[in-house]
């Protein structure tokens, strides 16, 4: 893990996965590829505990991340996370594993949804740490 680090938080766009795995390629990096499934916070306990076995939608991003990256030459890092908080938990790995980077994807979600759910990039763009880049791609 001497190598730098680059952690894209992705729904799974191969727009993204694709320019990160360039990007990463570039800097003779590791992809750290972060896919986070939001719960929603019960009031009277934990949310049940879920895993990367039982989120379908996740495994195929990993999975054509995983063929993509081999192909490449550029080591993959997968990280599958449950949280309330989707910037939190992007915050919270860029740090803990001092990325070189952190790559998002412009989303197209509605703007409703965006109010309800709470804007990701935003957050993550506020609360990120000065040395570490934001990257965004549209």
């Amino acid at each position: 893990m001497s190598r730098p680090k680059v952690l894209v938080a992705t729904r799974g766009g191969q727009a993204l996965l694709d320019f990160a795995i360039h990007y990463t390629q570039s800097l003779g990096g590791t992809l750290m590829l972060m896919f986070v499934r939001q719960v929603n916070v019960l009031m009277l306990g934990q949310p049940p505990k879920g895993a990367l076995e039982e989120d379908p939608e996740a495994q195929v991003i990993f999975r054509r991340a995983d063929e993509a990256c081999r192909k490449a030459g550029v080591p993959l890092v997968p990280i599958y996370v449950e949280s309330p908080d989707i910037g939190y938990a992007i915050l919270d790995h860029a740090a803990t594993y001092n990325v070189e980077s952190v790559l998002m994807g412009v989303t197209r979600q509605a703007v409703l949804l965006r109010a309800l759910r709470g804007d990701v990039l935003a957050a993550v763009a506020k609360h990120l740490p000065e040395n570490i880049p934001l990257l965004i791609h549209a």
